[in-house]
């Protein structure tokens, strides 16, 4: 059966300095660039709403090709309207502010862990603490560890698809502990990419204002990785977090199906697109 194309699509990508958009629309089958837009990042005072940036972009983008993108409250208008303004999809790519601080937690170094390492390559994570059964440091020490490296998010991997079980509640247990010693306004959010028959159940072992997030298994087996999920889930960490923000990203997240993913990771899901185009 022959996928649905997407139609008219705006690609927005929010940079510290500058704020830019393209209009890709398909022609017989193909998609070509139809215009561009251009504008300084509206993040920063006097304005402080990246979404007037956006707008802005858009508009430069209407004035080349004299379709409607942006309504008169400065929204993007999504799907495309019969007189062909609007575009039917968005897509948000950001480079502004810091990576997400990550504590990462995992059963064995050189397997759970070294795949949580590679999980975050390629995206804005800055791994601030590992933890693993190897840590000989007192538990104590471990809960003060995390808790002082004020984590946006906290990474728990471990275990072959049907194998640990209580090592990793253990785990997030210990997660837990440490987050209830946090500020509740410096809550991280948790993703566990372990063994995914407990995924449910050692999300339960977390307090109910803790927003954690679920992939498939980073290291299904002792000699295979999948690491993909992770970082899918990894790119919706940062839209929550970059929401929470405010300056007008809660808005601009809303616009786009995926919210608002890494630039970098975007960098590379185009790079795994050419290996795969190349090689076919």
């Amino acid at each position: 059966m022959a996928v649905k194309s997407p139609g008219s699509i705006l690609a927005v990508d929010l940079g510290n300095i500058h704020t830019r958009a393209i209009l890709l629309d398909e022609v017989d089958g193909r998609y070509y660039l139809v215009a561009q837009g251009e504008t300084l990042t509206t993040v920063g005072f006097p304005i402080g709403d990246a979404s007037v940036g956006v707008a802005r972009a858009a508009r430069q983008i209407s004035a080349t090709t004299g379709d409607m993108l942006v309504n008169r409250d400065g929204r993007v208008i999504t799907p495309q309207q019969p007189d062909r303004s609007g575009v039917d999809l968005v897509v948000v790519t950001s480079s502004i502010g810091r990576p997400l601080r990550t504590v990462l937690m995992g059963l064995v170094p050189d397997m759970s862990i070294a795949s949580g390492q590679r999980a975050t390559a390629g995206t804005y994570v800055e791994i601030v603490d590992t933890l693993s059964l190897d840590d000989d440091r007192p538990q104590q020490d471990q809960i003060n560890a995390m808790v002082l490296a004020r984590p946006d998010l906290i990474f728990i991997t471990g275990g072959v698809e049907g194998g640990a079980r209580e090592t990793l509640f253990e785990l997030a247990d210990l997660a837990q502990l440490a987050i209830r010693l946090m500020p509740r306004r410096h809550q991280p959010l948790v993703l566990f990419a372990g063994n995914s028959l407990i995924s449910e159940a050692l999300a339960e072992r977390f307090d109910p204002d803790v927003r954690v997030f679920t992939a498939e298994n980073v290291r299904p087996a002792s000699d295979k990785e999948a690491l993909e999920a992770a970082q899918f889930q990894l790119a919706q960490a940062f839209d929550a977090q970059t929401g929470e923000q405010g300056l007008g990203f809660e808005s601009i997240g809303r616009l786009s199906r995926l919210g608002i993913l890494p630039t970098a990771q975007s960098y590379d899901l185009i790079i795994t697109y050419l290996d795969q185009a190349l090689a076919d």
